[in-house]
């Protein structure tokens, strides 16, 4: 603690006398016309440092440690500690647990929601990079500062995703009351252009043909994306008791559909023989993450490609069936989107002539 100090002065040119202390590292002073009174008012603030020793010397090793974790941390943010605790929405500030509390908690109640996995699992990793660093920090402390950091370090793509999983977050914790208000909303919009979509060519589906035709164990899972249209997700869980023939549609459940919506499809004819042929090879379906990752991995070398283009089967599907029969409504109907996003996504991606040699292709 700093020296409290008594000492004589003028003030307006009459015998004084100053007491001079500290509050909050903030220099005070306070004048009296007396040396009695000067003396009572330092005793008390002397008896306010005796009491605040008392009670720092009484606080356990671990509390001590607590109080300057919080200290220091706010010196890093540059924060008036003072000004928090005083300020309305203290009691959510106190009462909010951390951030690393909050997320697993968030976590339990989204899987037991019926919520995908790969959605909760993205939800979790984008919140745990988040909060990297001030795990222990409460959920309610967590500035928008902390946020706009965040943000500016993803890349453009990225935002509206990175977005959307935080705002969850704050969501989450203000709907059970561990934070006062949902940052995200404080963020400008982002727009990201739309860069075409990445499709295989008829040349590259003809490779794909006589390779699967050969390495069966993906052919149905291949076909029901890239020529029924399925997401790669809905076709791994296809079954073959969901594909009729006889009547010519593919059935997807609503537990496999990213957005839980029960359809049937009806492709193309050249879609349920390539289905049959695969069948008859004893293609797989269903098949786990890891086996049709194998198998992917496998083709991917076998068409020279680096990486694999993100939804590229589906994304061939649909820009190849609207350009064969110009049906947006349909299509959009089959492929379980809005026409909106059909057209913005796949409208006049390939011409009418290269939709023919797709759909003309065989095995």
């Amino acid at each position: 603690m700093k020296k409290i100090g008594l000492y004589p002065c003028r003030v307006h040119g009459k015998k004084s006398f100053m007491v001079r202390w500290y509050d909050q590292g903030v220099c005070k002073r306070k004048y009296f016309t007396s040396k009695d009174a000067a003396k009572a008012f330092a005793g008390r603030l002397k008896g306010d440092q005796i009491g605040i020793d008392d009670f720092w010397s009484g606080l356990s090793q671990s509390d001590r440690e607590k109080m300057f974790s919080v200290w220091r941390e706010a010196e890093r943010r540059n924060l008036d500690l003072m000004a928090l605790v005083t300020r309305p929405d203290a009691a959510a500030t106190v009462a909010s647990p951390s951030c690393s509390l909050v997320r697993r908690e968030m976590v339990d109640a989204k899987e037991t929601s019926g919520l995908s996995s790969d959605y909760v699992s993205s939800l979790s990793q984008i919140v745990k990079a988040f909060i990297k660093g001030r795990e222990s920090v409460p959920m309610a402390s967590v500035s928008f500062a902390d946020v706009v950091t965040f943000m500016d370090a993803q890349n453009l793509r990225s935002k509206p995703t990175v977005r959307a999983r935080l705002s969850t977050w704050f969501k989450f914790g203000l709907r059970r009351g561990y934070c006062p208000v949902n940052l995200c909303e404080r963020l400008d919009a982002v727009k990201v252009p739309k860069a075409p979509v990445r499709i295989f060519t008829p040349e590259e589906v003809e490779t794909a043909l006589k390779w699967f035709r050969k390495q069966p164990r993906a052919f149905g899972w291949f076909v029901l994306s890239t020529f029924c249209g399925l997401r790669p997700e809905e076709a791994q869980k296809t079954r073959w008791a969901m594909v009729d023939f006889n009547e010519g549609w593919v059935r997807v459940e609503a537990q496999t559909s990213k957005v839980s919506q029960r359809r049937v499809v009806y492709p193309p004819p050249r879609a349920l023989e390539l289905l049959k042929q695969a069948k008859g090879l004893k293609s797989e379906l269903p098949l786990s993450t890891k086996q049709l990752q194998m198998e992917r991995n496998e083709f991917r070398v076998a068409l020279e490609l680096e990486e694999w283009p993100h939804d590229v089967t589906r994304h061939t599907a649909a820009s190849m069936w609207l350009a064969l029969t110009g049906d947006a409504a349909a299509v959009a109907h089959a492929l379980g989107h809005s026409e909106r996003i059909l057209h913005r996504n796949y409208k006049a991606l390939v011409t009418r002539a290269e939709a023919e040699r797709f759909w003309a292709l065989r095995p």
